[in-house]
């Protein structure tokens, strides 16, 4: 599994990573899904009016819950899970 991303706008760059040491009970069991969860989440957050820098880490969010379902879509997943997952993701702008 990717262990992050970047995002690129017109003016900034930003990067996400994945915490040193995951949450519990968001072990990786099954990558399949989690690039589409990312990309979902980009959109999402994107109509949802999120930051360049937010969008980038609510991707990661996005992804590290699927890897952490057994299926490709998780279950779980809402908008108020992906929030909250996404505040304990590493975020920076890199220019």
């Amino acid at each position: 599994m990717v262990e992050g991303l970047g995002l690129s706008g017109a003016s900034e760059t930003w990067r996400a990573r994945l915490p040193a040491r995951l949450p519990p009970g968001l072990e990786t069991v099954n990558t399949s899904g989690a690039g589409d969860a990312a990309c979902a989440a980009i959109a999402w957050s994107l109509l949802g009016g999120h930051s360049l820098g937010e969008r980038c880490a609510l991707a990661v969010a996005a992804a590290l819950l699927a890897a952490a379902s057994p299926s490709p879509v998780n279950p779980a997943m809402s908008a108020a899970l992906l929030l909250e997952t996404a505040k304990g993701i590493d975020h920076e702008r890199i220019s």
